[in-house]
């Protein structure tokens, strides 16, 4: 399992389970099923942090719009008599 050495806390765990599944097969596949599961939520922590960047570019270009019109509304109010 190569994903181990990334998992600060994966020998406590390995121990953890060696206690509570006395069936070592049973063991090897709840630790297979946890490798999964950390990577799956590692990709899902990528994507969701590509989700966000693009709706902080989608905020900035909508505020600076707005801004600008805003700056048109205001230059225009005060140039009326």
């Amino acid at each position: 399992m190569k994903n181990c050495e990334r998992m600060p806390n994966m020998e406590i765990r390995k121990e953890i389970l060696k206690k509570e599944v006395p069936d070592m097969a049973q063991c090897k596949q709840f630790m297979e099923e946890i490798v999964t599961l950390n990577a799956q939520l590692a990709e899902r922590s990528h994507e969701l942090e590509l989700t966000n960047r693009e709706l902080e570019a989608f905020n900035s270009t909508v505020s600076h719009d707005l801004l600008t019109r805003h700056w048109q509304l205001s230059t225009y109010t005060l140039k009326q008599p």
